[in-house]
């Protein structure tokens, strides 16, 4: 008989709070249309510098900048966010605690970037990690019917290597190849800034905005 232990594994963490997230919508509402005003003339992407609205450059309307234009407000710094801000700093703390980190270790934690995104029916983020960062999370602040979901892929080399074995004959931890979540309003998902993921585009979501 087989002796099995478990090893090699990360975490994916999720909550909600869907009284904060209906506080914070309009403020993010008007934000998004505050960077869409002062858009980006030019940005930097890899190194190569991108012209375009907001929405020109990624495909969909998100404040995320590289570098930020001289004078330009960052999302993290507006004082009507501060009750957002508490709240993923709370459970960023409870997520590193759950891998070991300490509680001295947490109380140096401070949020390095913080952005709005809004995606409308057919819009999508390709596969991507967040660099610099320990601890990544999306809230969402509306979720239309039909939104996307996020979509984690298996970071394990082997994967791209075989692709996703075909012959097993049902879905666990040890075989599946990604993790779909579908949110709802008011839901945080936590995770790993290392893990992949992405966005992919809705052909079913209502006309309005799935906002970030």
């Amino acid at each position: 008989m087989l002796n099995f232990s478990d090893h090699f594994p990360t975490l994916i963490a999720s909550d909600n709070n869907s009284e904060l997230a209906v506080k914070t919508l309009p403020t993010i509402v008007k934000y998004l249309k505050y960077a869409e005003k002062v858009y980006f003339k030019t940005c930097e992407i890899s190194g190569k510098k991108v012209s375009g609205g907001l929405k020109d450059v990624w495909g969909y309307k998100t404040s995320y900048q590289q570098n930020y234009p001289s004078g330009f407000q960052e999302l993290k710094n507006i004082s009507a966010i501060k009750p957002l801000k508490d709240y993923f700093l709370l459970k960023s703390t409870e997520f590193l605690l759950q891998f070991g980190y300490t509680k001295s270790t947490c109380k140096k934690l401070f949020i390095s970037q913080m952005f709005a995104n809004e995606m409308f029916r057919g819009e999508t983020h390709s596969v991507h990690r967040h660099p610099r960062g320990i601890v990544s999370g999306v809230f969402y602040l509306q979720v239309p019917s039909g939104a996307s979901p996020i979509i984690f892929q298996d970071p394990r080399p082997h994967i791209e290597l075989i692709g996703p074995d075909e012959n097993t004959v049902c879905r666990n931890n040890y075989n599946v190849a990604d993790v779909v979540i579908e949110p709802k309003v008011g839901d945080i998902v936590l995770f790993n800034s290392w893990l992949p993921h992405l966005v992919p585009p809705s052909p079913f979501q209502e006309d309005e905005g799935r906002i970030t």
